[in-house]
């Protein structure tokens, strides 16, 4: 994949997966190879272990993501309750959090960005969805890192809000990318 001048590559990005399932997680990292972004990748497996994780219950450092990449459907703590406790904790809300998920639940996404969700994304069940994804990932990531950068506050509240993510114009049938 070429980069483009107006989307510059971050020289690091830290990536947080809260995903149960093997196969999307080897899809993930799959995914990541397409894209330029130079990542630190750290994956939980459940939405307990998410919270534990950056809400520092362990007692060691917290844990702060440049991004979240969450499933809905997580054992532990559902994916929406996660994403509900992040948004809620003054420390956590500022990170940009995308839902990625295989769930075909029509109100997931407006649920998801009520719940403060910067973006939702479907699972590919196609293989031609595969690059409308792994663009979005990095639109996403590479944008969340820039406003971080450049604004801390301003901007990067603006990314979990999804207020300056801008998706590709063009989306497969099952439409993979969606805007909340």
């Amino acid at each position: 994949m070429q980069q483009s001048r107006e989307h510059q590559v971050p020289a690091s990005v830290e990536i947080f997966l809260v995903e149960d399932n093997p196969a999307d997680i080897l899809l993930f990292k799959r995914i990541l190879r397409m894209t330029c972004l130079a990542h630190g990748l750290t994956i939980s497996s459940d939405g307990t272990d998410a919270l534990e994780r950056l809400e520092n219950r362990g007692g060691g450092r917290p844990y702060r993501p440049d991004v979240i990449f969450l499933d809905l459907n997580l054992p532990g703590k559902p994916g929406a309750e996660v994403l509900a406790t992040l948004k809620a904790d003054p420390l956590l809300a500022s990170i940009p959090v995308a839902v990625l998920t295989g769930s075909d639940n029509p109100d997931d996404p407006a649920t998801c960005s009520s719940l403060g969700a910067a973006l939702f994304l479907n699972k590919p069940v196609f293989f031609e969805q595969f690059s409308v994804l792994a663009s979005a990932i990095e639109r996403f990531v590479t944008e969340a890192l820039s406003a971080k950068r450049s604004e801390p506050e301003a901007q990067l509240q603006a990314v979990a809000a999804g207020q300056i993510l801008t998706a590709p114009g063009t989306c497969s049938p099952a439409a993979p990318l969606r805007r909340t």
